[in-house]
Order: C-alpha cells, then sequence, then structure tokens
C-alpha cells in the first residue's frame, strides 16, 4: 500500500473479504455462454447445432434450463424448443415471454410422450393448446381422452381381426414386403382414432405375423 501512497481510513473499520465469500459470489453469477454450451454438449449430450440455437437467446436458453430443472429430457426439450416452440415464435412473430407454455408445461408433456401416455402425434395437439391457452398438459390429456392405448388384452383381439381380415398384406409380409406392416399398422390406428400405442402394436403385429 506504501507504494501507491494508501493510507487507512480512520473512520471506517477494516474490511476483510474471506475466500469462502468469493466463492459463494461466484457461483451464484449466472452461467456465461460458453459455460452453458459446455454443459448442453458435454452434460446433456446435445448436437453442437441444438446447442448454439438454444444460446441464440438468453430467454431461450433459460427457458430450456428451467425445463430440464422440472424434470425435462434434455435432448426432447431442446428438440421441441427448437422445432415447435421456435416455429410457434416465428409464425406468431412472437417471444418466449408472450406465450402462455411454461418451461413446466414442457417438462410435463415430454414426460408424458416417455412414459406412453400419450403418442408424438397426440402431444402436437396438447403443445397446441398449451402454448396458446396455458392449458395443463396432463389435465388437457385426462379431460379429453386422450390417453394412448397400450393395454395389449384390448390391441391383441384388434391386431388378430385386422391380420385375418388381410390376406394379401399376410402374403406380402411372408415375400419380405416390410410396407405390409405400415398398412397393417395404419388400419389399428384407424380403428383406434389414432390413440393406439405404436410401438405396441407394431410388436402385436409382427407376432401375430410370424405365427402364421
Amino acid at each position: 500500500d506504501s507504494d501507491y501512497r494508501y493510507f487507512p481510513e480512520p473512520d471506517i473499520a477494516p474490511d476483510h473479504i474471506s475466500q469462502e465469500w468469493i466463492d459463494q459470489i461466484a457461483k451464484e453469477l449466472p452461467k456465461s455462454p460458453f459455460d452453458r454450451y459446455d454443459d448442453y454438449v458435454n452434460k446433456y449430450g446435445l448436437k453442437p447445432y441444438d446447442a448454439n440455437v438454444l444460446l441464440q437467446t438468453k430467454e431461450s436458453s433459460d427457458f430450456f434450463d428451467a425445463a430440464v430443472a422440472a424434470g425435462a429430457d434434455p435432448t426432447l426439450a431442446a428438440n421441441w424448443m427448437n422445432t415447435q416452440v421456435n416455429g410457434y415464435l416465428n409464425d406468431h412473430r412472437v417471444g418466449l415471454n408472450d406465450i402462455k407454455l411454461t418451461p413446466e408445461h414442457l417438462a410435463e408433456m415430454i414426460q408424458l410422450i416417455k412414459d406412453g401416455t400419450i403418442s408424438s402425434k397426440i402431444a402436437k395437439k396438447v403443445f397446441a393448446e398449451t402454448i396458446a391457452n396455458g392449458t395443463d398438459p396432463k389435465k388437457y390429456v385426462e379431460d379429453n381422452g386422450m390417453v394412448q392405448l397400450s393395454d395389449t388384452s384390448v390391441l391383441a383381439p384388434m391386431v388378430k381381426k385386422v391380420v385375418d381380415d388381410n390376406p394379401q398384406s399376410v402374403e406380402d409380409f411372408k415375400n419380405g414386403k416390410d410396407r405390409a406392416i405400415g398398412y397393417l399398422v395404419g388400419q389399428i390406428m384407424k380403428q383406434t382414432r389414432g390413440k393406439a400405442n405404436p410401438k405396441m402394436v407394431n410388436k402385436l403385429l409382427n407376432q401375430e405375423l410370424q405365427s402364421r
């Protein structure tokens, strides 16, 4: 201090700043875009392109971080943010602060997809309702009978009947024509108005066709 002719102020008590306090302040500082990019790519496994899209604005990266904190799968959250959410924002010329979709809504909807409660197709309808009106995704699904049909005791008889009614598709399947399965899946989805779990239908159809 003497080199710079600094003199202590007699009316002010000495202030000692601890390293612990400095470390605490450092932890409370918001993450820089570089730190976030590192988290997105190395911690969450996002593709660099997706990470960069999320980091285009502080609002989008904040929204994504909040959705992940609420339990959203990072990859699915990034996909929905960069496609459906951004598409809505561009189409309606609004910002994230102008919509009624919350990070918690997005996390809840993604969980409904992951646990098989709704299909990706139904999820888009739920998303449209939630982002426009702020409707709770789970409640909207339940109130509108959108829960995906995965009960094998219900699907298996339907699969058997569809196969029985379409002998040509059975022959096509035996001859290695994969599109036969796609046609039969389409018939089941039509009968259930899109509520059947496609993965379960595919599994049951394969089992039924291979037993013929």
